[in-house]
């Protein structure tokens, strides 16, 4: 099991929470990584050299931060192969990673050795993009397919009672998520915005330069919280969660 502390002081709060709430945004930033992709509670990851393989995660949600096991793969077979990685938010810049190898011991040695290194230099494999490259630019895979003037959200009732400034807040009540849907700019109105009524989500609105938190109860806005600058919205992930504490 590989361990190792990172430090992000010279990236932007908001890379650092956009680490710790989805794990394709740690994962890109290693070299190993050609493509990372969430589509519910799986993560698609396309390794390229010298480890060339695809491999299907189980993608866990924890209390500040996130798990992914192996589900399905690696294809084509490899030696030696990532079984599953760890991510937990300490406070301030610092988060923990944690990963374990698995494959034949020879090669498995070797994989581990690699991870080792990368994990290591996170920080200055991080640091070219953190302030280079929007948080946004890197999510963002398709066109956008809906456009809408208004998104539904805004004209939800409003009555403030949860701080999303904190990531810690943030990452508390992504703790259990039930379901996760995504749409590449504003969603289909109709079917958001019903499903919105009932029920509590935290909604993930990604900016050209920028990103907000919406949290939503039973149709009321509960907490909201902006990062950087509204403009055109990228993307929505709206967090389905299980467990209601509002």
């Amino acid at each position: 099991m590989l361990s190792h502390q990172i430090e992000l002081s010279e990236c932007p709060p908001q890379f650092v929470d956009g680490l710790v709430l989805e794990p394709c945004l740690f994962l890109e930033n290693l070299p190993v990584v050609a493509s990372c992709n969430v589509s519910g509670d799986e993560v698609s990851v396309k390794f390229t050299s010298p480890v060339e393989h695809s491999c299907v995660y189980k993608l866990h949600r924890k209390d500040h931060g996130w798990r992914i096991i192996l589900k399905e793969g690696p294809e084509p077979r490899p030696s030696g192969y990532l079984q599953s990685m760890g991510l937990l938010y300490l406070g301030g810049a610092f988060l923990r990673v944690e990963a374990h190898i698995a494959g034949g011991f020879l090669s498995r040695r070797s994989v581990e050795k690699m991870y080792t290194q990368l994990i290591s230099n996170y920080s200055l494999l991080a640091r070219g993009r953190c302030r280079k490259v929007d948080i946004a630019e890197r999510i963002t895979r398709v066109k956008r397919e809906f456009r809408e003037e208004k998104p539904f959200w805004e004209a939800l009732p409003t009555d403030i009672k949860v701080d999303l400034s904190l990531t810690l807040v943030r990452a508390a009540l992504l703790r259990e998520v039930e379901k996760v849907y995504a749409s590449n700019g504003v969603p289909q109105q109709k079917y958001m915005a019903e499903k919105a009524k009932t029920g509590d989500w935290l909604i993930v609105v990604i900016y050209p330069n920028g990103r907000e938190y919406i949290l939503v109860s039973n149709g009321l806005i509960k907490g909201r919280h902006l990062e950087g600058a509204k403009g055109p919205v990228v993307q929505s992930i709206f967090y389905k969660l299980k467990k209601s504490e509002l």
